[in-house]
């Protein structure tokens, strides 16, 4: 038996008072924070946990986007821990959160559960390609929404790891997870009739998957059109090769395509402080525009 009459914690009184400052100071910090459950050591929530807000651009966009008639229905294809959904809580009658990252998932459902209505989403743990198949993710360990299959990418080795600051594939940087793919065409059938259950014509899609973004939007695109479903959708796109003809052809060329391309000076820039401080002095705002895009390569 273990004599517990032994057992003492102790600790000096300076270090009683930093724990206590600590507390306080991060309390203070945290004031105006997101309430979701997010890594700290991770880039992307690390950022939105200084922000207050992920993504302040998209976020802007999608708000935009939530104020005309396309409001009923959100899909984000590409989850991760609900930064995005989660924000827009209240703009959208319906998520459909897509997230094939199985370490994440329920991290996603308990942010979802914290912001959204229990009725208003559905969850999904697969990804999504142009057929059904096993894969392996690989997962940054200090980036967990730039999570990325390498098998297939549009993206060659070397822009899948420079996006996350590395230089070696390895067990050292990278946990490697098997997940389930599913056939982006089905998958969003299904979905589809889900929506004319629920009376769902007019919402927004954002599709964020490293690299597998045109195997979905190839397969999806054609089925919103004949199935009459309107929507805008917002997908990340670092392929320097792509064009824009890859989905002109699917609708023969009636597609309004926009950039999203940030522009905010870099304060740790020469250039970029010159910048603010003219922006400053002149007592005008930092604006970020949508461009239209043509039929050249964005």
């Amino acid at each position: 038996m273990i004599d517990f009459s032994k057992f003492c914690e102790t600790r000096t009184v300076m270090s009683q008072i930093r724990y206590k400052l600590k507390y306080y100071a991060l309390r203070r910090m945290m004031g105006g924070s997101t309430p979701m459950f997010m890594n700290p050591s991770d880039i992307i929530t690390r950022f939105t946990l200084a922000y207050g807000i992920h993504e302040r651009m998209v976020f802007e966009l999608i708000r935009f986007i939530s104020e005309s008639s396309h409001n009923e229905f959100l899909i984000d294809i590409g989850a991760n821990i609900g930064l995005t959904s989660a924000q827009t809580a209240g703009r959208y009658n319906k998520y459909y959160l897509v997230e094939p990252n199985p370490i994440v998932f329920n991290i996603l459902r308990a942010n979802a559960m914290i912001h959204l209505p229990t009725s208003s989403f559905k969850m999904f743990n697969v990804g999504l390609s142009d057929r059904d198949m096993n894969s392996e993710l690989c997962i940054p360990k200090d980036n967990w929404g730039g999570a990325f299959i390498e098998e297939g990418n549009a993206y060659d080795h070397d822009t899948l790891l420079s996006k996350d600051g590395k230089i070696a594939l390895n067990d050292d940087n990278y946990i490697k997870e098997p997940i389930v793919l599913r056939d982006a065409e089905a998958f969003i059938n299904e979905l589809i009739l889900n929506l004319k259950l629920e009376g769902l014509s007019k919402g927004l899609v954002k599709i964020d998957v490293e690299g597998f973004e045109m195997k979905i939007l190839t397969k999806i695109i054609p089925k919103f059109i004949a199935e009459k479903i309107s929507c805008y959708i917002i997908f990340e796109q670092w392929d320097k090769s792509w064009r824009r003809n890859l989905l002109d052809d699917l609708v023969d060329g009636s597609l309004d395509i926009w950039l999203l391309d940030e522009k905010d000076p870099d304060f740790r820039t020469f250039s970029g402080m010159s910048q603010l401080l003219k922006i400053f002095v002149f007592g005008k705002k930092i604006k970020n525009k949508l461009t239209r895009v043509g039929q050249e390569p964005v």
